[in-house]
């Protein structure tokens, strides 16, 4: 075992190093499987570039039963999967789910 201080310049040198060994297919894939494996286990991550990807367009083809993840503005205190029913028609901007057996009305934009 190497006795190599852990320093950010180490760090950065030993990254230099792997990555100017490292073909560009071996690369990407490893990019790849970073990104991932980040998706896969942070939920607010993936919410965060769902939104950042898709935007609010996919919001308009939501059709009724479809399965949305409504980020509650309260500090997440509620957030989590739900039920999509509609979009209100008198009210731009606020659609209707169900969370948890309860149905409420929330931004639309709170929806991903």
């Amino acid at each position: 075992m190497s006795n190599t201080p852990y320093t950010d310049a180490n760090r950065e040198k030993l990254a230099t190093a792997v990555v100017e060994n490292m073909d560009l297919k071996d690369m990407i894939q490893a990019l790849y499987e970073q990104e991932l494996e980040c998706y896969e286990q942070c939920e607010d991550t993936f919410q965060e570039l769902w939104h950042n990807y898709y935007g609010e367009s996919w919001q308009a083809n939501l059709g009724t039963g479809d399965e949305v993840y409504w980020n509650d503005p309260d500090e997440g205190v509620c957030s989590g999967h739900a039920k999509f029913i509609g979009h209100m028609s008198y009210v731009d901007g606020i659609s209707v789910i169900v969370k948890d057996g309860i149905k409420m009305q929330v931004f639309t934009k709170e929806l991903s």
